[in-house]
């Protein structure tokens, strides 16, 4: 599951990792050496942007458009963010 996807993207040198429901909300970014799990949220002027542009706005752009935010949580190690991650999404 996820922590399988995470460690196959670590190895492949990814440092930002998305997961959540059927459109991703957070991400795991690998940062100095920390493993820190991030809210992903949505800049409204980004959004506006994009509508702008486009003429239209889906869940799907809104999930490409989001970045980064506030670490939640944060461990030096995979396997130490298994109980977190568990206690929120399957993993």
């Amino acid at each position: 599951m996820f922590l399988e996807r995470l460690t196959r993207a670590i190895a492949e040198g990814s440092t930002e990792i998305r997961f959540g429901g059927s459109h991703y909300t957070h991400a795991v970014c690998i940062e100095e050496g920390w493993f820190r799990v991030r809210r992903l949220v949505e800049r409204r002027e980004d959004a506006e942007a994009f509508l702008r542009e486009h003429g239209h706005y889906t869940p799907e752009n809104a999930e490409d458009l989001r970045r980064p935010g506030e670490s939640l949580f944060e461990s030096r190690t995979v396997e130490a963010l298994e109980p977190w991650l568990a206690q929120r999404w399957p993993v």
